[in-house]
C-alpha cells in the first residue's frame, strides 16, 4: 500500500492548475497537478468504497529497446474496501495521441501487469460526465464538521427511509435553517445518509434518506 506521494515538488511536474487540498479520508494534504485531477479527487474523496488512496504514489522506471531510460509517475493509487488495488492515470483526451503519453501509459500498464494491479486510464469524458454531481462535491468539500451534537441528533431523528427535502426537515425543527443545511450537507459528505446529489443541485430541495 502506498501512503506518501513520491514527490510534492510542484516545479517538477507538467501543468499549471495546481492544487493543495485537505483530505479527511487520509488525514493529510493532497497535491494535485491539474483541474481534471482535482475533479477526480473530489469523486474518490467522497466514494465510500475507497478506503485509502495516494497521489503520485511511485516512480516507475524501465529501459526501452534502444537502451534508453523511461520513467513515469502515475497520478493515483486506490485501495478499495474489498481489498482490491488500482493504479490510475488521468489525462485530457486530446493528449492521448502524443508520443510522451503513449510511452507513459505503456510503462504503467507493463508495471501493473507485472505487479498484479489493475490499471485504469480516465479522461474528462469519464470524470466530468455528471457536472451536477461534481458541482455538489465542490460545495461539500468546503463543509466543516459540526460540533453541535444535540442538533445533529435532532436532525438525524427526522431522517428515515422516506425521501424528504431539507426544507421540509428544517421546518419541523427549532433550529436555524443554515445550521440544519450545513449539518445535513456534512452527513451527506460523510456518507451517513443518502441523497439525490447525482440528480439536482444542492439546496433546500435536496432529498435525503437512510438506506433501508
Amino acid at each position: 500500500m502506498f501512503t506518501k506521494p513520491y514527490t510534492t515538488n510542484f516545479n517538477s511536474k507538467y501543468g499549471s492548475n495546481r492544487w493543495i487540498v485537505w483530505s479527511y479520508k487520509i488525514n493529510r494534504s493532497v497535491f494535485l497537478y491539474s483541474s481534471l485531477e482535482y475533479d477526480h479527487w473530489l469523486i474518490i474523496e467522497n466514494n465510500p468504497l475507497i478506503k485509502h488512496y495516494c497521489e503520485q504514489p511511485l516512480l516507475i522506471e524501465t529501459v526501452n529497446d534502444n537502451n534508453k531510460r523511461i520513467t513515469s509517475i502515475p497520478d493515483m493509487y486506490l485501495c478499495y474496501t474489498n481489498g482490491s488495488e488500482e493504479i490510475v492515470e488521468i489525462k485530457y483526451k486530446q493528449d492521448l495521441e502524443t508520443d510522451r503519453v503513449r510511452k507513459q501509459l505503456k510503462v504503467q500498464k507493463e508495471w501493473c501487469k507485472k505487479n498484479n494491479l489493475k490499471h485504469q486510464l480516465l479522461t474528462e469524458e469519464e470524470i466530468r460526465k455528471n457536472p451536477i454531481y461534481l458541482s455538489n462535491l465542490k460545495i461539500l468539500s468546503k463543509i466543516d464538521t459540526s460540533k453541535n451534537l444535540k442538533a445533529i441528533e435532532k436532525i438525524q431523528s427526522k431522517i428515515s427511509t422516506e425521501r424528504r427535502r431539507i426544507l421540509s426537515i428544517a421546518q419541523e425543527l427549532d433550529l436555524e435553517m443554515e445550521l440544519v443545511t450545513i449539518i445535513i450537507f456534512r452527513l451527506i459528505k460523510d456518507n451517513v445518509i443518502c441523497s439525490n446529489i447525482y440528480e439536482i443541485n444542492l439546496g433546500f430541495n435536496t432529498e435525503v434518506w437512510i438506506d433501508g
